[in-house]
């Protein structure tokens, strides 16, 4: 898993809402029909410098202008302030759910002294990738390993 930016969360509301393509001119339509996500796909084209693609929807491009005329724009517009709020929450339980793959990695690390198992054996017993294995329990990389593999790495564990 990795850290997720402001550009990986956009792209992520965007095609959660129905949208099944990130090009700016598919989306400069969609957004004719879809109102909601117009500031979205504004900060979005923004943010990847596509702007000059958003000339089918006139309200769009003229969303996208206020933001490159204007640097004060995005932190004072409400719906702007709203979309930010929602990014910080979502990298807060991306932070939560690290927080409890430590615990589980610790567990894991005791259970592994205790019944001597190598990392070796995890990964092929359970047909894991080496690297991605040894990144999380040698180093503590968490993102990794989604939550579910880490699970299963505990069951097997605990179950040997």
């Amino acid at each position: 898993m990795n850290n997720l930016t402001l550009i990986g969360y956009l792209k992520k509301q965007i095609k959660n809402n129905g949208c099944g393509s990130l090009s700016i001119s598919k989306l400069s339509s969609y957004s004719l029909e879809h109102n909601e996500l117009l500031h979205h796909i504004a900060l979005y084209a923004y943010l990847t410098d596509k702007i000059h693609l958003c000339g089918k929807n006139e309200a769009l491009y003229m969303e996208c202008m206020k933001i490159k005329n204007n640097e004060n724009y995005i932190r004072d517009c409400k719906e702007y302030a709203g979309i930010y709020d929602a990014y910080k929450e979502e990298i807060g339980e991306f932070k939560k759910e690290d927080e409890f793959k430590a615990k589980i990695r610790k567990r894991i690390l005791e259970l592994q002294r205790e019944k001597s198992i190598s990392n070796y054996r995890i990964y092929t017993d359970l047909g894991l990738n080496p690297g991605n294995v040894n990144s999380f329990l040698k180093n503590g990389d968490y993102r990794k390993l989604s939550l579910n593999i880490v699970r299963r790495i505990w069951k097997y564990v605990e179950r040997i």
